[in-house]
């Protein structure tokens, strides 16, 4: 089942084979719930009104997240972007050990 519902600022995506999602530039976007298992790659750089919490969430729900470009999302604070950063390089350096 795939499921992708959007409104102005929210954007829901439930896909159990979705790899890559790119949101640059989804300016008005200010919530994201995101239910892919195999969700490697999150781009959403440019997303100026999407919250801590929600990189939080999606992070913690997509566990084999490896990339995610925040570039100007200007509303994540720095505690954020640093556990972001630690948490994604934590998850690739267990990946490249099972290589």
């Amino acid at each position: 089942m795939h499921v992708l519902t959007t409104t102005r600022s929210l954007l829901q995506v439930l896909c159990p084979s979705l790899e890559l999602l790119n949101l640059t530039h989804s300016t008005a976007l200010a919530s994201l719930h995101i239910g892919c298992p195999k969700l490697g790659t999150l781009l959403c750089g440019g997303c100026k009104l999407l919250p801590d919490a929600c990189v939080r969430v999606v992070v913690d729900a997509c566990r084999a997240l490896h990339t995610c470009d925040v570039k100007g999302c200007e509303l994540l604070s720095e505690a954020t972007l640093k556990a972001l950063e630690e948490q994604l390089s934590s998850r690739r350096q267990a990946a490249s050990m099972l290589l």
